[in-house]
């Protein structure tokens, strides 16, 4: 259901394209289910934006209806090893990894795995973008969160 609401509500739900700084005028594409690597792993969801006429910005987003946990930077780690093999070398990108989980205290080992994914990225990608999203009973409200 989360994937569906983002895929249903990108470019029009103010607190979604906010927490991922999404621009509708450069706005250029949006996957779900994108397809990547030998065992068919697939990314939740994956958009494209232009930042100028020059530079643009791939954003895969793993999605997560618990809390966040150190297992979700090695499932991103395998999306960014396939985009930076298969999809930058066709279409230079900024790659910018995004992580959207249900609000929860984040433990003090999952912020450890942030920072340590971070430390990795040695230019290859942006730091981990960290959103968590709550349903208050109409609508959903997605917040980036510091870590």
């Amino acid at each position: 259901h989360l994937q569906m609401f983002i895929v249903q509500n990108i470019c029009s739900h103010h607190s979604l394209d906010n927490a991922l700084k999404i621009n509708p005028k450069t706005f250029e594409w949006l996957g779900n289910e994108v397809s990547c690597g030998v065992g068919m792993q697939r990314i939740d969801i994956m958009f494209s934006q232009k930042n100028d006429d020059i530079d643009r910005e791939i954003v895969p987003i793993e999605l997560k209806a618990t809390s966040a946990n150190i297992d979700n930077v090695r499932q991103l780690s395998r999306y960014i090893d396939w985009i930076e093999q298969y999809y930058i070398s066709n279409r230079p990108s900024t790659i910018r990894p995004v992580l959207i989980c249900k609000a929860s205290r984040l433990r003090k080992v999952t912020k450890q795995a942030f920072h340590n994914f971070n430390a990795q990225a040695n230019g290859r990608y942006l730091p981990l973008e960290y959103i968590e999203y709550t349903d208050n009973g109409r609508d959903l409200i997605f917040t980036k969160t510091q870590y």
